[in-house]
């Protein structure tokens, strides 16, 4: 059963798929026959960033930053807690993990946190009472941070507040039972959430760090740690509300360009604040149901600059399809969802890519390790929309949007990725096509074999531009959609040249088993092939 977080987190993402693929189009798939695979091992780099004197290293050209190498870590399940409770400990993570992370929370309550946590390999003693932490951590604590129950969004003010002063949040009656010193109370203190975050900014902007922004709602426990342990701005601004959204445009102002907004947004209005980060060049980072980033991003891993190679075969004419799972681009999805349907016994029967966040390689590089030590032949790795970040690079400044995909480009290299994701909503209503100057951009500083994009769904369109090979995905959320979607390529083929189409699988409704019952359905002139294959296929036809 899912919890209430793991539900609103699945609604949230499918917001944005399931508007986009209402109008999901005719495009193809192919046939069962395997590529011969080659059998070479990666080659891994470890990835453990030095850190300094409080714990915390982030480099100038690194986009988020690294911890110290957990040791021993206490665990505990905080599913059970009041609201209260849980943004305590997390706080308190938060304070704790800044200089060694020794806490590790359980919170998505579908087992993956849990999983995760083994396959870390980190020493652990998991504590059946969460509250103890408190005491036990209690030297580390300089007080509390009071926030308002009548004022919901003075829980964010305080959070960041309990960054900068090294303390937690903690409501009157909670710092009271825990014989906690009083930082700062909220209390009574403002009469509008645009109040309380104009006071935070106008008084404690140059203490915490420019780096990087943060929004959650103020009742989510989840991601506070990483806020409180890097001092960061937190808000919950809604990019449709004209006297929010003008809110929100200064602080995005306040920062350099390429500078990543760590959450998400009010009311699920992912377009609109997408829109508004681009516009001022700015990256989100879909991360507001991202647990323990203060651990994750600190245990040592290696990672590989290369994946499992495979044979293209000779071009015919086919129709060559390739499947790609959706959502790539959202670190807590890479954290939960994907592991889940990533450890269905049936993955690898069938060629498929996987989009993932290259930001994984600072966020939480053990992730991006499992990823790329259990791929198998049929499992390709590739950047999830649009890059080192979540963004619309048709909305960004001209003149800026080289800042992001010269980043983009050094992150995929990292990684080994060689394909990418590319969602281009447009303020200006271009929801499809990348224009010559952004895709120049990605050629020339990200150097893809090909783009996959992820936005126009009417039909499977093959185009080149700036010299790369650009293909649209069409939208599936499930194994009929699939089915019919092939038979709709299938009658448009002529079988005189081959034809080449994209599918873009909803990850929050289909796993890698329902992809094979598509593949198992289709007749022998289909061919799916991995997405570099593809492209390869692409530049020799």
């Amino acid at each position: 059963m899912q919890t209430e977080a793991a539900s609103r987190s699945v609604s949230r993402k499918i917001t944005r798929r399931t508007l986009i693929g209402a109008a999901a189009g005719a495009c193809a798939y192919a046939a069962l026959s395997p590529l011969v695979a080659t059998a070479k091992r990666l080659s891994f780099v470890a990835h453990s960033p030095a850190a300094d004197a409080s714990g915390i290293s982030w480099p100038p050209n690194q986009a988020l930053p690294s911890f110290a190498a957990p040791v021993q870590l206490d665990a505990a399940d905080i599913t059970s807690l009041t609201n209260d409770q849980q943004l305590l400990l997390t706080s308190l993570q938060g304070i704790v993990n800044r200089t060694q992370p020794r806490i590790y929370l359980i919170q998505s309550g579908d087992d993956t946190d849990q999983t995760w946590l083994q396959t870390t390999t980190i020493s652990n003693t998991v504590t059946t009472d969460p509250l103890s932490l408190i005491g036990k951590y209690a030297g580390e604590v300089a007080g509390a941070v009071i926030y308002d129950p009548i004022l919901p969004d003075t829980a964010n003010v305080a959070t960041s507040l309990a960054g900068v002063m090294g303390g937690v949040i903690a409501t009157a009656d909670l710092a009271s039972q825990y014989e906690l010193p009083i930082l700062a109370d909220l209390r009574g203190k403002f009469a509008t959430k645009l109040d309380a975050y104009n006071w935070l900014l106008d008084n404690y902007w140059t203490q915490l760090t420019p780096r990087m922004l943060t929004a959650i709602s103020p009742t989510t426990p989840n991601l506070r740690d990483y806020i409180v342990a890097t001092k960061s701005l937190v808000f919950w601004l809604d990019p449709e509300v004209p006297e929010e959204a003008a809110l929100f445009a200064q602080i995005l102002q306040k920062v350099t360009l390429d500078t990543p907004y760590m959450g998400w947004f009010v009311g699920g209005h992912e377009s609109s604040g997408v829109t508004l980060c681009s516009q001022n060049g700015v990256v989100v980072g879909a991360a507001d149901f991202l647990d323990n980033a203060t651990v994750l991003g600190g245990v040592p891993a290696s990672i590989s600059q290369s994946q499992p190679q495979i044979t293209t075969p000779k071009l015919e004419k086919k129709i060559y399809l390739t499947f790609t799972f959706s959502d790539g681009d959202n670190l807590q999805y890479d954290q939960h969802r994907l592991r889940t349907i990533w450890d269905d016994p049936n993955r690898g029967t069938v060629p498929l890519n996987w989009s993932i966040s290259p930001l994984l390689l600072d966020a939480a590089p053990i992730m991006l390790h499992y990823y790329q030590s259990t791929q198998t032949p049929n499992d390709l790795l590739v950047a999830g929309p649009s890059g080192a970040g979540y963004t619309y690079p048709g909305d960004w400044p001209s003149a800026a949007l080289p800042t992001f995909t010269r980043r983009t480009g050094q992150y995929m290299t990292r990684a080994g990725l060689k394909l990418i994701d590319v969602l281009n909503l447009t303020s200006r209503g271009s929801n499809a096509d990348l224009k010559n100057k952004v895709a120049r951009d990605y050629s020339r500083y990200a150097h893809p074999l090909g783009v996959l994009c992820n936005w126009q769904f009417n039909s499977t369109s093959l185009q080149r531009l700036a010299g790369l090979p650009l293909i649209s995905q069409a939208f599936i959320t499930s194994v009929a959609q699939g089915q019919n979607t092939a038979d709709v390529i299938r009658y448009s083929w002529n079988s005189d040249h081959a034809l080449f189409a994209a599918i873009l699988v909803d990850a929050w409704n289909m796993t890698p088993t329902d992809v094979n019952t598509i593949a198992a359905s289709l007749g022998s002139q289909f061919e799916i092939v991995r997405g570099d294959v593809f492209f390869d296929l692409i530049r020799k036809h």
